[in-house]
């Protein structure tokens, strides 16, 4: 039996972007951190172990999944309310804090209809207010775990950069996604599995490492 090529659902093109240092001028969850801790709206000891194991991630020498659910533990009982009012009091103008030059190609994707994606390892609360400005297709990110105004410690979705790709495959079946004329953003080197899965890869010009294989593999490099 013959299908008539007319019927077949067209495969769309998705454009994929890391949020932090990317679509962002600034770390949103480090930059929360330190607000947080002269707000004194965290322990020190919170603080200091992001500050750490944040350092250690650079290098590899801490896995993603291990700092973000130690960090969500370590949240358990603290108050949504009081977590928000200093988010808020932050990011009260999160214009500003958009990279102009990812931020304009986020917007050509979007004008030429392209499945637009957000994927990051931050958290949905503080994702949210940079998302709800630019409006994705889908925000793909990391969600605790919330019940009666207070953080459990649990995790309900867990979004880091070894799984990032997983997300990008289960986009593309659920999207019917063309991932070989796709595109996707980052400046971070634990991307790598994510930026395999498209044809079009764009990085950053923040990270040594990146930037190096980003030359042997011939992928664009957006110079700051």
């Amino acid at each position: 039996m013959r299908i008539n090529a007319k019927n077949q659902k067209e495969k769309r093109i998705a454009a994929f972007f890391d949020m932090d240092n990317t679509l962002l001028n600034i770390n949103s969850s480090t930059k929360l951190a330190f607000y947080m801790l002269w707000k004194r709206a965290v322990p020190i000891k919170m603080f200091i172990f992001l500050f750490v194991t944040g350092i250690l991630y650079l290098f590899y020498l801490y896995r993603p999944e291990s700092i973000l659910t130690k960090h969500i533990k370590m949240l358990k009982g603290h108050s949504i309310v009081e977590y928000k009012k200093v988010g808020d009091k932050l990011f009260s103008n999160p214009n500003k804090y958009f990279r102009k030059s990812i931020l304009d190609q986020f917007k050509e994707h979007k004008k030429k209809g392209h499945f637009v994606v957000v994927i990051t390892q931050n958290y949905d609360l503080v994702a949210k207010y940079f998302t709800d400005i630019i409006k994705p297709n889908e925000l793909v990110c990391t969600v605790p775990e919330i019940i009666l105004g207070k953080f459990t410690g649990k995790t309900l979705k867990l979004c880091v950069s070894h799984n990032k790709s997983d997300y990008v495959i289960e986009l593309a079946k659920k999207y019917n996604l063309d991932l070989n004329n796709s595109y996707a953003y980052t400046d971070s080197i634990h991307d790598i599995k994510m930026l395999e899965l498209v044809g079009n890869v764009y990085i950053v010009n923040r990270n040594p490492f990146l930037k190096r294989l980003a030359k042997k593999r011939n992928w664009n490099i957006i110079e700051e």
